[in-house]
């Protein structure tokens, strides 16, 4: 190995180490992560929990382990809800309406359906009379007219 590929991966070892270093102290902190998961609605609840300590304490040369119940704030994530959870939701929801309007679209064709019906017959009963004078009127009509075609044709 000679002189100057010792010192071109000293260079390439020194290059990699610097980058990694700049990466490490240029990079998203804490509070960029803490935006973007606000962004993304995400919550924090702020839940207070019972929190047991345990300290080692020398009481007369003796060791001996004290417990204590302290409570603090401690903050609970909730995270966002992902494009394949609200997908599944949206799924659900789509389906769930679609029954409910399908239902209330069955029940309006039915009353529909029984209205026509209760309509036709009401109409029936009230055409009947119309019919036999509606025949009536045609064959006086055409009595009438057969005796102007004798009248006139002579």
């Amino acid at each position: 190995m000679t002189n100057e590929d010792r010192e071109y991966r000293f260079l390439i070892i020194a290059a990699l180490i610097c980058a990694f270093w700049a990466g490490f102290v240029y990079s998203c902190s804490a509070n960029y992560h803490m935006a973007k998961f606000i962004k993304k609605r995400g919550k924090i609840k702020n839940d207070t929990t019972l929190v047991r300590i345990s300290d080692t304490i020398k009481v007369n040369g003796k060791d001996s382990i004290v417990y204590r119940d302290m409570q603090y704030i401690c903050p609970e994530l909730e995270a966002p809800k992902t494009r394949w959870e609200t997908r599944i939701e949206y799924r659900y929801k789509k389906s769930k309406d679609k029954l409910v309007y399908r239902t209330l679209f069955r029940t309006k064709k039915v009353y529909i359906k029984d209205q026509k019906v209760k309509s036709k017959f009401r109409f029936k009963q009230e055409n009947k009379n119309n019919k036999t004078l509606n025949l009536a009127l045609i064959v006086a009509g055409l009595i009438t007219l057969t005796i102007l075609a004798f009248k006139f044709s002579k």
